[in-house]
């Protein structure tokens, strides 16, 4: 499970909710692009560059196939990850 938190905030936020899940399933939560520690990438701060920053992250991890949980901007940059 892959969680993205909304702008201004950090991936900290989830926290309560991973908790529990940590048990179950392999936890995954990004600081955005200029929040954080977040991913470098071009075009900080927009949803497209960062969906392209973690989509990038995901196959250097090789993970092909994940959950994405968003929150606002996240679930934004969500939908763009889908959609790619």
């Amino acid at each position: 499970m892959v969680f993205l938190h909304g702008f201004g905030a950090c991936r900290a936020i989830w926290r309560d909710v991973m908790a529990p899940l940590a048990a179950e399933a392999r936890i995954l939560a990004y600081d955005l692009p200029g929040h954080g520690h977040s991913l470098q990438c071009e075009g900080m701060g927009g949803a497209k560059p960062a969906a392209r920053a973690i989509l990038a992250d995901l196959a250097a991890r090789q993970l092909a196939k994940v959950h994405l949980v968003g929150h606002s901007m996240g679930g934004a940059i969500a939908t763009l990850m889908a959609l790619a």
